[in-house]
Formats: structure tokens, sequence, C-alpha cells
């Protein structure tokens, strides 16, 4: 099979992101108790636990629970107790505490803290909010959506979060609210909002536009995978990839935010790219290959960033072209992989995965015959 082949449209963060957003002006959005409260908490994440739980975590709901288990003693504890009981309303820290662990039994201060955990949830609340007033605009008017209500038109809305995590929620609470504020008016039997709101929309796009490496360095830094600090991490996860052609350099933050959806965990320093982001990865080969007009530029890309490539792997690739180790069959098949970024890492090599499994046969059976001539 030969695929006729082109530059597509690869799957770019941002665009996604704000089409969503767009969306959510034609109905969608997130009810006030669940999409402000539920759908992205993560609240006490990042913050600071005060003099006397710093670096707490503090409840794992959105609110930070009644008490932070996790929660590190701290300086004004004595000795700073390996664990403690600390009341906050969100997340980190906590209002007042005191110290169990083996620093002593003094009362410690628990700090101003939660103050990142309590931001977050406020900026949920204010999601929210908007969210709903945002709806509520839209639903009436005699022209809103007939297969919607208010309800899911609140869901959709602050379902958002979840594709932004800690990251851009006041830019988009703000953006939401101007709409909301402006009100609507029936537009070719669509709800189209009055104000542009070109201001918001572009803060919450610059905000967005790196979002998958700002949530690929955030869970490198929860789960540890090394010490290097959030600015530089975020600095070298957004820096180009020499390897690729500069038209391909988009497209590979795609890889960072599949990694963050897939919940990839630490190989070395740094996060496995499981197989569930294999076609996001060969998205960019594809690309590769396109720029250069070989295949195994692509192949070889794509192979190395899934953990089965091989330093000799152009050459092999190449090799394998030629009529004699059955060429027609395996060009069918790195161009079936490509096209469709349909393949995965299987026994040390990638290889066609569903789409591609009838070129996979073939070029197995003719490697297997007698000569393996064309």
């Amino acid at each position: 099979m030969s695929m006729i082949r082109g530059h597509r449209g690869f799957p770019v963060l941002l665009s996604s992101l704000l089409a969503v957003v767009a969306a959510v002006a034609c109905g969608g959005s997130g009810d006030d108790d669940t999409g402000s409260n539920g759908s992205a908490a993560a609240s006490g994440t990042k913050a600071s636990g005060g003099s006397s739980g710093t670096d707490a975590s503090g409840g794992t709901t959105d609110t930070g629970g009644s008490s932070g288990s996790a929660a590190k003693g701290g300086s004004d504890s004595s000795t700073g107790g390996t664990s403690g009981t600390t009341s906050g309303s969100a997340g980190k820290g906590g209002s007042s505490g005191t110290s169990t662990g083996k620093g002593g039994t003094s009362t410690g201060k628990g700090g101003t803290s939660g103050s990142a955990g309590t931001a977050t949830a406020d900026l949920l609340d204010g999601i929210g909010d908007a969210c709903e007033t945002d709806c509520d605009a839209q639903y009436a008017l005699d022209c809103a959506p007939a297969n919607g209500n208010t309800l899911t038109c609140q869901l959709s809305c602050a379902a958002q979060t979840t594709q932004l995590g800690d990251f851009c929620l006041a830019e988009y609470r703000d953006y939401v609210a101007c709409r909301a504020e402006g009100g609507y008016d029936c537009v070719s039997s669509n709800p189209y909002p009055r104000s542009t709101c070109a201001v918001q929309q572009l803060a919450f796009s610059d905000c967005t536009k790196h979002i998958g490496c700002k949530r690929y360095c955030q869970r490198v830094a929860d789960l540890g995978c090394n010490d290097t600090p959030f600015d530089e991490c975020e600095a070298a996860c957004e820096a180009v990839d020499e390897s690729l052609p500069e038209d391909c350099y988009y497209s590979t933050e795609t890889i960072a935010y599949c990694q963050v959806s897939a919940s990839a965990m630490c190989e070395d320093d740094h996060l496995a790219v499981p197989a569930a982001c294999s076609s996001s990865v060969i998205t960019v080969a594809e690309c590769f290959s396109d720029s250069t007009d070989d295949l195994c530029d692509g192949w070889c890309w794509a192979s190395d960033r899934l953990g089965c490539g091989s330093e000799d792997c152009k050459a092999d690739c190449t090799a394998k072209k030629s009529p004699a180790e059955c060429g027609s069959q395996w060009d069918s098949l790195l161009d079936c992989v490509l096209f469709f970024d349909d393949g995965e890492c299987k026994d040390g090599a990638l290889a066609g995965n569903g789409i591609c499994d009838s070129e996979q046969s073939a070029y197995q059976s003719c490697i297997a015959g007698d000569g393996g001539v064309n």
C-alpha cells in the first residue's frame, strides 16, 4: 500500500484549547459546584507551608481537606516534627496545628500557609461563577442550543480546567467572565458574545502557549525525577529540538502534554514516553520525514523517542530498502506507520500497531521467504 503523502495539520495544543474555549460561547461550561471545585482540583499542590508547614502537602481534595495528613512539621514545632496534623482550608500548611512528630509537642504556628492552595481553590470558584453567568446569558436567548442546557454548558466550561491543571486559571476565568459580562446576541441562530474580549483572549493564549511544558515540568517536580528548578525545566522543554527541521518544532510539545495526560512516571531523570503517546511521537516523526523526503528519518526519530531506537537505525533502515531485503514491503510499512501515526515498540523495535498490521505481515512474510526478492 502506498499512501498519498502530504504535510497534514498537526494537533497543536494551544489551538485545541482555544477552539474548545470558543465552543463554550455556543454552549458548554461546568456547573458551579462541580466545575469550580472538582474538575481540576489540585489545591495545595505547590503552596509553602509557612513557618511550620514548609512544603507540607495539604488535603488531597480541591478544598485542601480539613487536615493535611502529609504535613511536615516545622521550625516552630520544637525541632521540626516529621509528622503532624495541620488544619487548613485549602491545602498546604494550615491556620494552626499541633506537631506530634519527633521534634516535640509544641504547638506549631501553622503559618499563613495554604496560600497557593487557597488561591487555586478561589480561582476554580471564580471560574465556576463565571461559567454559570456565561451559560445563563446564552440560554436566556431563544437561539440557545437545543441539544444542551445551562447545566451541560457549565460542566463543559469548567471542564477545561482539567487541561490547564494549576496553570492559566486566572486568565481563563477573566476570559469567560469578560464574555459573560458582555452578554450575548443571536447571530446566525446561535448565541454570539457581544464583547470580543481581545485583551483577555490574548492573555489566555499567551499563557497556554506552552501549557504542555508547564504541566510536564510540574509532574517532573511532583514525582521528584530530578532537582532541576522549574524555570530551567520549562526552558529546556520549550527549546527547539535541533534534530528536527524548523517546521516541525511546534508539534513537539504535544508529546510533553501527552506524557502528563498518560500519567507517565520517572525514567532516569525525566518522564518516560508511554505507549499511549506513540501517536504523538509519530506525528512529529511524519513531519520530519515529509521535510526530508526520507521515511527512515522519521522512523528512526520515532524509534529513538519511544526508547527502541539504535545507533545504526538509519543505516539499517536504509539497507532494508533494497529489493533483496524486501524493500517495497519495508517501504510500505514505514509509509503506513508514519502516515497513520500507528506504531509502537514491540520486541525492542518500532513496528505497526493495528492499522498497519497487513503491511507488517507482508514484510515479515517476505523476509521469511526464499531470498526475500520483490
